[in-house]
């Protein structure tokens, strides 16, 4: 299905843009416009289950989500001499554009450098699976990706940041309940 008038009254933006709009906000102006399979893909998207919502776009985000987690694990694990296995996902396909980014981004000294390249990745496989009609729901579920990815760039704090890198230098292991990270 088109959806033409809502397509076209959305803002453009970038990732380094902060998001035009909130989730809550654009998921009620979907609610407006969307049918119901497509609704629940969004919501699917914002607040993610894991169900199995029978939308094609959300199962072909999932998989390369997945296979990005996984290369991110094998590439962290191989860093630290430690074996991936217990951190990898069941994957359906594989492909090499994927691993081929992963390893690109972890020659990045800075991993907020790393951290930017790997979303910037995301960002332009979005554009790939949106499709060639900005007006299909495909769009939309991308669109909805997209605002996520700028939001979470717009809510990065440098100072925040280094405050919880201090903290986590100088805390004593011995506070953590049970060895617990947190």
């Amino acid at each position: 299905m088109n959806y033409y008038y809502l397509m076209a009254s959305l803002p453009d933006f970038d990732i380094d843009d902060p998001p035009p709009l909130l989730p809550e906000e654009f998921r009620k102006l979907c609610g407006e416009h969307l049918t119901g399979t497509d609704l629940e893909a969004v919501d699917e998207l914002i607040t993610p289950s894991r169900e199995d919502v029978g939308n094609n776009f959300v199962a072909d985000w999932r998989e390369f989500d997945t296979q990005l987690r996984n290369s991110i694990a094998k590439a962290r694990a191989a860093r630290l001499g430690q074996d991936p296995a217990d951190h990898l996902r069941e994957q359906k396909g594989f492909d090499g554009l994927v691993d081929k980014a992963v390893s690109d981004a972890f020659l990045k000294d800075n991993p907020l450098a790393r951290e930017k390249a790997l979303d910037l990745f995301r960002w332009e496989r979005l554009g790939e699976l949106a499709g060639f009609n900005p007006f299909a729901g495909r769009a939309v579920l991308a669109y909805t990706l997209k605002l996520l990815l700028a939001r979470r760039w717009a809510q990065m704090d440098a100072d925040e940041g280094g405050r919880k890198a201090d903290d986590t230098i100088t805390r004593d292991p011995a506070d953590d309940k049970d060895g617990d990270d947190g």
